[in-house]
Order: structure tokens, then sequence, then C-alpha cells
């Protein structure tokens, strides 16, 4: 698994800009609290640009399937 982590404050101004209130921002809080981030996953900062984030999480997964 790939979790995607980033902070309460950078979700929250990503979700005041979103066009469409697919989840409200009022849902914010219950979900962190909610949050399980998985123990084994590899986590990646959504705060890196796309194409570095994908990099990274594509690295990590190649690192996993040479070792295995």
């Amino acid at each position: 698994f790939v979790h995607l982590a980033g902070s309460r404050d950078l979700i929250a101004a990503r979700l005041a800009a979103r066009q469409h209130r697919y989840m409200p921002a009022t849902l914010l809080d219950s979900q962190f609290a909610a949050l399980e981030p998985p123990a084994d996953a590899i986590a990646i900062d959504v705060a890196l640009p796309v194409e570095q984030a994908v990099d990274a999480a594509a690295r990590a997964l190649a690192a996993l399937t040479a070792n295995a």
C-alpha cells in the first residue's frame, strides 16, 4: 500500500480550494480522528509536487519488489 500523508492544515487548504463539495470541510476533523495510517505502507508526503510523489512511490515499490 502507498499511504498519501499530509498535515491537517494542508488538506484543509486543498479542500477549501476545490470547486465541488464531494467531501465538505466540516468532515475533515472526524476523518483525521478516524484515520489509522497503515503500519506497513509506504508513506508519501502530499506536500510534494505530484511528479516527485509518484517518483518516490515508484522507487519505494521497486525496492520492495527487488528485495522480495
